[in-house]
């Protein structure tokens, strides 16, 4: 069924996918060589040898990445996507992980991945050599809120007053994901987490101009190598001088692309509305192969 259910346009494929026709076949191409290389045998195969693969409902690379594309775009409930495709829950749920799991190795192959964690300064130098600025911020989502009350409280952020998770994301100007934290609970400050990212002790971000927000402060003196970028803040039962007024705009023009960033994983209605995903290891994969998706739609 799924392979009659196509876009016919560039919008259309966005709209449903995320990324355009172009870009999708050649994602399929990565994950067809992927799957033979990790399987020893292609998807079609590997159905022949199930005893129920006669009855799958999915039955190549090219329909596995399209549908779990589709989940990543709409949300939807694995409840819903079974009724779409004619096959129980349960089944929704393996596919899209297996899918999952194969988009999240083809980026990490292919480099479009972010990486989520630095073993060493030299690393993290190695990562951003082609790089002067760089541009933190952290970006948040809703969850269902928890049962147990003592989760409750470690996932309550009181910026969106609500419990969510959260990471932190380092782009360039370019709107290149290059890193993405695994997730926090949302009670866990922005720079509470770029402090448990980076350890303030090491030598961090030397040489380099990182624009970051009001909710970094703190930053210079924990990391006094840098060249920041903070915004004016205003003062307590005064106004900001028109020079300062003049530097915000400047710099929050330069940070816009840290959102448009946010706003390309976003893009995926998985991770924008409420979650659903109580396992963290599968959101975190989510996270990450969402940031990957959107470095690979805009590297053409």
């Amino acid at each position: 069924m799924i392979h009659k259910i196509r876009p016919k346009s560039k919008r259309e494929w966005q709209s449903v996918i995320g990324i355009d026709n172009e870009r999708f076949t050649k994602l399929v191409g990565y994950c067809i060589d992927t799957y033979f290389i990790l399987n020893k045998r292609t998807y079609e195969e590997s159905l022949m040898d199930s005893p129920k693969g006669n009855l799958a409902k999915i039955k190549s690379i090219d329909e596995l990445i399209f549908y779990t594309l589709m989940i990543l775009k709409s949300g939807i409930t694995f409840d819903l996507a079974g009724f779409l495709l004619q096959f129980d829950q349960s089944r929704a749920h393996r596919q899209f992980i297996k899918g999952l799991q194969l988009v999240h190795s083809v980026l990490e192959i292919q480099g479009y991945l972010p990486l989520r964690n630095f073993d060493s300064v030299h690393e993290f130098e190695t990562q951003f050599n082609k790089s002067e600025v760089l541009i933190f911020d952290a970006t948040e989502q809703k969850i269902q809120r928890p049962q147990n009350h003592e989760t409750q409280k470690d996932t309550y952020s009181g910026k969106k007053k609500a419990n969510t998770f959260k990471a932190m994301i380092i782009s360039t100007l370019d709107r290149y994901i290059h890193y993405i934290s695994e997730c926090y609970v949302g009670k866990t400050h922005d720079f509470s987490l770029l402090k448990s990212e980076f350890n303030p002790d090491l030598d961090w971000f030397k040489g380099y101009q990182i624009r970051v927000d009001l909710g970094y402060q703190g930053f210079k003196k924990d990391y006094p190598k840098a060249t920041l970028f903070l915004p004016n803040k205003k003062p307590r039962g005064g106004q900001l001088t028109e020079e300062q007024i003049t530097e915000n705009k400047k710099l929050a023009s330069q940070r816009i692309t840290v959102e448009h960033s946010i706003g390309g994983i976003k893009r995926y209605d998985i991770l924008s509305g409420t979650s659903r995903i109580h396992d963290i290891n599968t959101y975190n994969q989510i996270l990450g192969s969402c940031a990957g998706l959107w470095n690979f739609f805009i590297t053409r």
